[in-house]
C-alpha cells in the first residue's frame, strides 16, 4: 500500500498509509488542510488539493429552492475522501456540455469558499465569480445531477475552451457575465526569471498587458495565490518588466513534464513602468 509523508507539526513528520489518511478524514481526527508531500512536484500540499486525495462530499438530502422556484435538489454536505481513480470516473460521468438557453439560466450551481457553501447561482453568475477572482480553478463546485463536488477546473462548463466558445457565440445572452478586461493583452515573447528569495525558475512570456503577463515556467508547482518576484533577463520588443507577481491561473495542457502555463498578476510594479507597458500594448495591433 502506498505511503505518504504527513506534516503533523512544523517539526514533526510521520509516514502514514492511504488507509490511515482516509480513516483520519472520516473520523475527523485529520484535517483536509493537513499537508502531505507531493512526489510529482516535490512540494508540500494540502490533502484536499493533492491529486491522490480529493476531498469529496457524501450526498445528503437537503431541500433547496432554485431560481425556478420549485426544484428540490440533493446537496452534498458531509466530507469524505475518494481515490483519484474514482474521481476520474466521476468527472467523466458528470462533464456537462453547455447548452445556451437565452434568458433561461436556472440557479443550480454551488461552490465551496472555505467551509461555506455559496449558492445557488446561475451560470452567468458563476462566470462572473470566476472573472472577479472569487471562484478559482482549484475550488470545489457542484450542481444537481453531479454525484460529487469537483474542482472547477475539471468541470467542462468552466474550462477555458468552453468559456471562450460561450463568449464568442452567446455573450449577449449572459447578462454581462463577462467582465471587460481592464488592460489590453498582446503577444509578447521574452525571457524572465521568477524567484521566492530561495529558489529561482526560468520562464518565457507569451502574452503581456499592463495588469500582468502569461508565462511558460520551468515548474508546474506554483500554487494559485502565491506571490513571486519576476525579473526580465532578455531583450524584449517592449519596455523592461520587473515586478512582484501573484499566480492567477495554471494550465498543464500541452505542456512538457515539469512545465506549466501561468497567468501572473502584477502586485507591486512601478507606476511609470506600468504606464510604459500600457502605452506599448495599446500601440500594438489586435
Amino acid at each position: 500500500m502506498k505511503t505518504y509523508l504527513l506534516e503533523k507539526t512544523k517539526s514533526l513528520l510521520v509516514l502514514v498509509s492511504a488507509h490511515e489518511i482516509q480513516a483520519g478524514l472520516e473520523n475527523q481526527t485529520l484535517s483536509p488542510k493537513a499537508r502531505i508531500f507531493d512526489d510529482h512536484t516535490s512540494r508540500w500540499i494540502e490533502i484536499q488539493y493533492h491529486p491522490d486525495w480529493r476531498v469529496m462530499p457524501q450526498p445528503q438530502q437537503v431541500r433547496d429552492v432554485t431560481g425556478t422556484g420549485h426544484e428540490t435538489a440533493i446537496i452534498p454536505t458531509r466530507l469524505l475522501v475518494t481515490s483519484s481513480a474514482a474521481v476520474a470516473t466521476a468527472e467523466a460521468k458528470t462533464a456537462v456540455a453547455v447548452q445556451a438557453q437565452p434568458n433561461r439560466w436556472p440557479a443550480i450551481w454551488y461552490y465551496l469558499a472555505g467551509t461555506s457553501r455559496m449558492g445557488p447561482l446561475d451560470y452567468p453568475q458563476m462566470i462572473r465569480k470566476i472573472q472577479q477572482g472569487q471562484l478559482r480553478s482549484e475550488m470545489l463546485i457542484w450542481r444537481s445531477g453531479m454525484p460529487d463536488w469537483t474542482m472547477a477546473s475539471m468541470v467542462s462548463d468552466f474550462q477555458s475552451g468552453t468559456l471562450r466558445q460561450i463568449f464568442e457565440r452567446n455573450w449577449h445572452n449572459l447578462g454581462g457575465a463577462f467582465v471587460p478586461r481592464k488592460f489590453k493583452r498582446v503577444p509578447y515573447q521574452c525571457e524572465f526569471v521568477l524567484h521566492n528569495k530561495k529558489v529561482v525558475w526560468s520562464a518565457t512570456s507569451f502574452e503581456l498587458g499592463a495588469g500582468g503577463l502569461g508565462v511558460v515556467a520551468s515548474t508546474d508547482g506554483f500554487q494559485l495565490g502565491q506571490e513571486y518576484y519576476l525579473h526580465q533577463i532578455g531583450p524584449g520588443p517592449g519596455p523592461n518588466v520587473n515586478s512582484r507577481v501573484r499566480v492567477l491561473s495554471r494550465s498543464r495542457n500541452g505542456m512538457r513534464p515539469g512545465e506549466a502555463k501561468f497567468a501572473l498578476e502584477f502586485v507591486d510594479i512601478n507606476r511609470r513602468d506600468q504606464q510604459e507597458i500600457k502605452v506599448f500594448t495599446d500601440s500594438q495591433p489586435g
